[in-house]
């Protein structure tokens, strides 16, 4: 499967459309989808999201149409595709990311808001609470507390003489800043050096490696960041080219080559996302429906990636990876 993008991607919106299946007649219903990132290419078969929708008895086109904006990694018109979907109307929003969320909820109160890909929903005032989210909002955090703490583990285990761990952030990301508190508790923790690096475009990455005290012994965290996401082929070849080992938040940069990866299944979560907006659909409302947390984590390894670096895999790591890439 083409992964582009991966919201793009596990929605599938404009995927090879569904078969025909028998369904209880009902009136077409509107989603409306408002991603930061670019289209997926034609050829791309149907996302889990997809997937998902169908094995709960939805037929796209028949009585479900979709409705998908894409920002194409320019924060400055989420608010206008935002309007254009309020404006249709469409009967359910479905958002990638904190930026896409938050303009969201600045244009409708009551069109249901279900969300993927967003940190902390209620450090961020998305929501009020992850049980009793109140409003029009819910939908699956990526965020957990030991997740960051668990990447500077496999990053020390990966590159034993490790001396310095960096973590690159985009500051225009308030999920990122919430992160960065995690990895100071963890580098801590871990009795690691840590720095931390700011990074809103490609440009920065090359700066920053650049600058690094000692590159031989220093390793990199890199933050989950939708402008990151998309932008990943790009700084994995700048941090590949520099011979820095890097640890990502999502199996798609190692995919594009980078080391590996650690963090929430983004499949399984457009999964989940889908049930949430068949409950909504069929009358839930989003107040009722409690933020879910990531239960499935995936770690992912390139192993050709690592003999580029020179690294060997410790078999206690390979042992634990969900996907090992050749």
């Amino acid at each position: 499967m083409d992964r582009r993008t991966w919201l793009a991607g596990c929605l599938g919106l404009l995927a090879a459309p569904l078969t025909a299946e028998a369904q209880t007649a009902r009136r077409p219903v509107r989603v409306g989808a408002l991603l930061f990132t670019s289209p997926p290419r034609p050829d791309s078969p149907p996302g889990p999201f997809t997937v998902a929708l169908r094995s709960l008895g939805w037929t796209v086109d028949q009585d479900v149409v979709f409705e998908t904006r894409y920002a194409e990694g320019d924060p400055e018109r989420l608010p206008v595709l935002a309007r254009e979907l309020v404006a249709l109307p469409v009967d359910v929003l479905f958002t990638g990311g904190t930026a896409a969320t938050r303009v969201a909820t600045t244009v409708t109160r009551t069109i249901p808001i279900v969300f993927v890909g967003v940190g902390d929903p209620v450090a961020t005032g998305l929501v009020a609470s992850l049980a009793r989210p109140g409003g029009n909002v819910t939908g699956i955090a990526t965020q957990h507390p030991d997740s960051e703490r668990k990447r500077l583990e496999l990053i020390r285990e990966l590159v034993p003489g490790v001396h310095e761990v960096g973590f690159v952030y985009n500051p225009n990301n308030a999920a990122s800043l919430l992160a960065l508190k995690e990895v100071e508790a963890g580098a801590a923790l871990l009795r690691l050096p840590f720095h931390s690096y700011l990074a809103a475009e490609i440009a920065t990455f090359e700066r920053i490696l650049q600058m690094l005290r000692e590159p031989h012994s220093t390793a990199l965290l890199v933050g989950i960041d939708p402008f990151f996401f998309s932008s990943r082929r790009q700084i994995v070849e700048v941090i590949g080219r520099h011979g820095i080992p890097a640890i990502y938040g999502a199996r798609e940069f190692v995919v594009d080559g980078g080391l590996i990866s650690y963090g929430p299944s983004l499949d399984d979560a457009s999964r989940r996302a889908a049930i949430y907006i068949d409950k909504i659909l069929k009358g839930a409302k989003p107040a009722d429906l409690p933020v879910e947390q990531p239960t499935k984590f995936d770690l992912v390894i390139n192993l050709k990636t690592a003999k580029a670096l020179g690294l060997t895999i410790p078999p206690a790591v390979l042992a634990r990876a969900d996907e090992i890439i050749q």
